[in-house]
């Protein structure tokens, strides 16, 4: 194992141990809000150093795009739905519509990202 992966695997799982201690509805909005803006952040950097066909990085930006999106709408929604019942229970639909929307979009790229892959043909 490379010291860049066994470093990984020490922070994760720090990290897990921590929530495990403190518990999920112990850990503030600001630090999940700043964990995902630095998921985001590195995911766009991993595939920015991608080696791969530029044709493929909208794809891909695309596809983390709507990831992230979508993940944090849902947690953003946990989060107020814990804190805020009053709140949520008011804007629930909105929520729902939101996250539904992010969904379907994360599936129309997906599903065009995998047709341009099937119609792809490297050249010999």
């Amino acid at each position: 194992m490379k010291n860049k992966n066994a470093l990984a695997v020490v922070i994760i799982s720090i990290a897990l141990f921590a929530i495990r201690t403190i518990g999920i509805e112990g850990v503030p909005l600001p630090v999940i809000a700043g964990i995902m803006v630095l998921c985001m952040i590195i995911s766009f950097i991993i595939v920015k150093n991608y080696k791969g066909s530029k044709k493929e990085m909208p794809y891909l930006y695309g596809l983390i795009i709507m990831t992230t999106l979508l993940l944090g709408s849902i947690i953003i929604f946990v989060q107020i739905d814990n804190q805020y019942p009053e709140v949520a229970s008011t804007h629930k639909p909105l929520f729902l519509s939101i996250i539904i929307i992010f969904f379907v979009g994360l599936n129309f790229v997906a599903l065009a990202y995998a047709s341009y892959k099937s119609n792809f043909k490297p050249k010999k």
